[in-house]
């Protein structure tokens, strides 16, 4: 169940560290070897929707409550987007991170997600899994297309 109403009236923090890991989730749902079709449009319309509306939200709040929905909304569906995609190495070290220091875990994402892409755009990967995706690396050009 996706009810905005749950979301009206929580403080800014969590506005800001909820739309920081959706984005992230959207983010590294786009770049996975496991992105398709399918993902890749739910991740960039989850981006879309954050740009757009999370500025609104996190300084509007309750006031706002088109904002706060299409936030929501846009955090659900990164959420989809990154269940048939997965996530990558930040949010494996922002889980790390978050435990052994108490930050929350959107905060711990966008403390990792700059360093995190420039190590996951390289045109020439080192160190990759058993993916045919690897034979020509993607993450450079999709990064670079967000």
């Amino acid at each position: 169940i996706v009810d905005a109403n749950l979301v009206m009236d929580m403080p800014k923090s969590l506005c800001a560290f909820g739309g920081l890991d959706a984005v992230t989730h959207a983010l590294e749902a786009y770049v996975s070897v496991l992105a398709s079709e399918f993902s890749d449009g739910q991740a960039l319309q989850a981006l879309k929707l954050l740009k757009e509306n999370l500025p609104a939200s996190y300084h509007e709040g309750s006031k706002n409550p088109v904002a706060r929905e299409r936030v929501h909304s846009a955090a659900t569906i990164a959420g989809i987007a990154f269940a048939n995609a997965f996530l990558g190495v930040c949010h494996s070290m922002a889980h790390k991170l978050g435990s052994q220091f108490h930050i929350p875990h959107g905060l711990a994402n966008a403390l990792l997600i700059c360093n995190v892409i420039r190590y996951n755009a390289n045109d020439n990967p080192t160190k990759q899994t058993a993916f045919s995706q690897y034979d020509r690396p993607q993450a450079r050009r999709r990064y670079a297309e967000i």
